[in-house]
């Protein structure tokens, strides 16, 4: 009985791991879909002058049932007709970082 109990716990330990695992895999992958969202927004309004970028923004994005806060920051990169968007989602806390992306666009 205690060696079937003990093969119990671990199991049921186990599947603890397996279920944390999983939800933080699904978490950082539905925040690279939405990084990569988020950059194609830029790289397509840019060139149409659709809409200002603005040059910091804190906001949240839905994604994969999930909502994330992210810091997106334009700059001016080293030639003078190209600007750096970086875009940082982090976890539901607000401060674990689970994707940062970087893209360069023209002005």
């Amino acid at each position: 009985m205690a060696l079937v109990s003990v093969v119990l716990v671990g199991a049921v330990g186990l599947a603890g791991n397996f279920y944390r695992n999983t939800v933080h895999l699904e978490k950082k992958m539905a925040a690279d879909i939405a990084a990569r969202n988020l950059l194609d927004r830029y790289r397509l309004a840019l060139p149409l002058g659709q809409r200002p970028i603005p040059v910091v923004e804190n906001s949240t994005v839905d994604m994969g049932g999930f909502t994330f806060p992210y810091r997106q920051k334009l700059t001016p990169a080293a030639q003078p007709e190209l600007q750096r968007v970086d875009i940082k989602i982090y976890d539901t806390d607000d401060k674990t970082l689970l994707r940062e992306l970087r893209m360069y666009v023209g002005r």
